[in-house]
């Protein structure tokens, strides 16, 4: 299966993104899986699902959840979860029967033995995080020999396809593949650096005046991502 992790919808504070756009993206570049992480909600990938569906894609629900440690990803969720502390975090989503990921690890976060003793996988590569710090978190996840997975951390359509991954795995053994090393990376690159800017203004205007702002900030955003989609 070509999948795709680290995926954003408008229920996080930062994008606009519909899921009947990223169900229409997934389609057009050939994906057969999708793991949408909004921030703090797993809205938007239940609604995600009920569209993706209906067009053949598997869609795995998650949430990156912020704590006093930074972000950390549950994947595989079934319900909202409200914890800032990040071991109780982690013991919530396990209790759901997910998965936790460490997203971005030398990006915002303060690490330390037990959290990365206790996490089930590591994103090693980030679309949005500088090589050097792609580079910590590979060395990290080698060091305490945890699963890596790879992730486009989209908030615009042009960044979906920014790492693709091949998973050999049928839905009913996907967690088992997932902590048994099973992911090939497939694409990795690294996105330009006007689309956090944009996602920073998209996230000032979401929290702001929603009139003015917000109309200026989507026309923009309809002229460069829709006008021009990537191509693998």
């Amino acid at each position: 299966m070509r999948a795709v992790f680290h995926i954003h919808t408008k229920y996080s504070v930062d994008t606009w993104l519909k899921p009947e756009e990223i169900v229409e993206k997934l389609v057009e570049l050939g994906i057969d899986l999708v793991f949408i992480t909004d921030h703090n909600t797993i809205r938007g990938g239940e609604e995600v699902r009920k569209v993706g569906e209906k067009r053949g894609i598997k869609v795995i629900i998650g949430a990156e959840y912020f704590t006093s440690i930074g972000d950390i990803i549950g994947i595989f969720l079934t319900q909202e979860i409200k914890e800032n502390h990040p071991l109780k975090l982690i013991d919530k989503i396990k209790s759901q029967g997910g998965l936790s990921i460490l997203p971005h690890p030398y990006k915002s976060h303060t690490l330390f033995p037990s959290l990365i003793s206790k996490i089930d996988l590591i994103e090693v590569f980030n679309s949005r995080t500088p090589s050097y710090l792609n580079a910590l978190a590979l060395r990290l996840a080698e060091k305490y020999n945890k699963p890596k997975i790879i992730g486009s951390d989209a908030h615009f359509l042009s960044e979906i396809p920014l790492t693709i991954m091949e998973i050999n795995s049928s839905s009913q053994n996907l967690k088992s593949v997932l902590l048994q090393h099973g992911i090939r990376f497939v694409k990795q690159e690294e996105t330009k650096l006007f689309y956090p800017i944009l996602t920073g203004i998209t996230k000032l205007c979401k929290k702001g005046d929603p009139t003015i702002m917000v109309n200026w900030v989507k026309k923009g955003y309809d002229l460069l991502f829709k006008s021009f989609p990537s191509k693998i």
